[in-house]
């Protein structure tokens, strides 16, 4: 027989006591942690600028690509074999000028035979008129004569057309760049022979922001520096009417070739239209904008923290941009760190410029 085990009741409440204890311990750990007041969120170390006046700086310098004037394909307007090629690469030729022959010895004999057919239908043709006149003849004869005639007067244009044809002619002055062809070859209309190219005036094509084409003008004198000439001018001849899909317009610049070694074609060029200026602005350092510069805002440092701030913007001076609206005067604004910036944020200021 199993003896029962009898818990006194003053055991139980002793333990019931020490649980309770426990529980209202661990209860008051967890309250004093919840209740602890978060940590402030670090601050972000940033750099500053101050707005102020600045002069205007008026350099302008873009990369563009030297084009010849003029350039041209030689083709051939006729068929047959080459007889003569008057080209070869780097030769002048003049416009007008004949460089090559094509064969045209059947050409001259069908329009012999055409010129002398029409002479006899010439004299066919008014013997059957007089004819027609005392009712000797029919007039369906005189018509037929009559209409081949003049088919035969349109068969000579052709062949006098296609004789003309058979020189080909330069068809603008200019250097010899590619020869096609040699002088036995069979051609057919439309064949290339070469190409020419003009450079006693040479191109220049830049592509100018909205805000920069702004400040140029047709007829404006350009400096314009290259690999074998740093001291050459050049003519805005024509400036785009609508930009592309960036809001950049072509611009393009005219300039009179060196007689003795022209300048190549092809190169890069370097168009300036930098102009001194004693205008002073507020500006500030594009790297400050925190959107593009079609929504334009920054951050602005104020009693330790970033403060967002729309502004409104003008004209680009290299790494800086006019400021029209927005900001004052000796106000700091954040050039660096906005990456990780939010309005309100907290901020630690490492260095500062005026």
């Amino acid at each position: 027989m199993k003896k029962k085990i009898i818990i006194p009741i003053s055991v139980v409440l002793v333990l019931l006591a020490l649980v309770a204890f426990k529980l209202t311990t661990n209860k008051m750990a967890l309250d004093a942690v919840t209740s602890r007041p978060p940590q402030n969120n670090p601050a972000i170390a940033v750099n500053v600028v101050a707005v102020g006046l600045q002069p205007v700086s008026s350099q302008l310098i873009k990369t563009g690509t030297l084009l010849p004037i003029k350039q041209a394909e030689i083709m051939s307007t006729s068929q047959g074999k080459v007889l003569s090629l008057n080209i070869a690469l780097g030769t002048q030729v003049t416009e007008g000028q004949i460089v090559a022959t094509i064969d045209d010895r059947l050409k001259k004999l069908a329009l012999e035979k055409a010129q002398l057919s029409l002479a006899k239908l010439k004299t066919d043709y008014d013997r059957y008129s007089a004819l027609l006149a005392g009712n000797a003849t029919t007039e369906t004869s005189v018509t037929d004569l009559k209409y081949n005639y003049e088919d035969t007067k349109n068969q000579i244009e052709q062949l006098q057309k296609q004789l003309t044809d058979a020189s080909i002619t330069a068809p603008i002055s200019g250097i010899i760049t590619k020869k096609s062809i040699e002088k036995g070859e069979y051609v057919n209309n439309g064949t290339q022979i070469g190409s020419v190219v003009d450079i006693s005036k040479l191109k220049v094509q830049v592509m100018l922001s909205e805000t920069e084409v702004s400040q140029v003008q047709i007829n404006q004198w350009v400096k314009v520096s290259t690999a074998e000439d740093s001291n050459m001018r050049a003519q805005v001849t024509y400036i785009s009417p609508n930009g592309d899909d960036s809001h950049n317009y072509l611009v393009e610049l005219t300039l009179n070739n060196r007689i003795q070694n022209p300048v190549k074609a092809g190169g890069i060029a370097y168009a300036d239209f930098s102009h001194g200026s004693s205008e002073s602005v507020l500006q500030i350092p594009r790297t400050a904008l925190i959107e593009s510069i079609k929504n334009p805002s920054v951050y602005v440092a104020i009693n330790g923290h970033s403060m967002q701030r729309k502004i409104k913007v003008g004209r680009e001076f290299g790494g800086n941009i006019e400021l029209l609206e927005g900001l004052k005067a000796g106000e700091e604004i954040i050039t660096s760190g906005q990456i990780n910036l939010s309005d309100s944020a907290p901020i630690v200021i490492i260095n500062s410029h005026n």
